[in-house]
């Protein structure tokens, strides 16, 4: 198990990873033409509702439960497994939230926190990224005691992504 190794701050460092995460997947919602609602009640169980709005009357919902973690290495090919504490929390995301699709967004950062981002006068790099993955028709993954989701490299959760997705539930096909 990975262990973080140089927080600014340990007391805080689960809070300051969800605010990268919240950041990274509302400048993707952004650049993508669609807004970010943030639910600071407990909606649904679900952490944010990304609007693609179609013209002045219509709208595509697609609600996010966001997660992070720094206990799988960076890689840009394969599969990881991303474990969830109990049965509820990954049922939750099986279901539809009021009549919209669910999808799982999962940041993998450094465990170094003075690594997730690097400034200079020409941009800010986020470092790694984040992956999206529908489980409303994905079988659980046993391992080691842990009801655990495989995630897919290869769905990172980018602009072109968020526009596949939304184009998806447009048409009323599945995720």
């Amino acid at each position: 198990m990975a262990r973080i190794t140089k927080p600014v701050h340990q007391n805080t460092f689960t809070i300051l990873m969800e605010q990268l995460q919240i950041g990274y997947v509302e400048a993707i919602a952004a650049t993508a033409g669609c807004t970010m609602n943030i639910m600071h009640r407990d909606t649904f169980r679900l952490d944010a509702l990304i609007v693609r709005h179609r013209d002045n009357f219509d709208e595509t919902h697609l609600w996010v439960q966001l997660k992070s973690t720094t206990k799988t290495p960076p890689a840009t090919e394969g599969d990881f497994v991303f474990p969830f504490k109990n049965q509820e929390q990954l049922d939750r995301l099986r279901r539809p939230a009021g009549g919209s699709p669910t999808i799982l967004v999962v940041m993998v950062s450094h465990p170094e926190q003075s690594k997730w981002t690097e400034g200079s006068h020409d941009s800010l790099t986020l470092r790694h990224c984040c992956y999206w993955k529908s489980v409303a028709d994905a079988e659980p993954q046993e391992t080691r005691s842990e009801l655990s989701v495989k995630m897919h490299r290869c769905q990172v959760f980018d602009a072109p992504g968020l526009l596949g997705i939304m184009d998806r539930i447009e048409r009323g096909e599945s995720l």
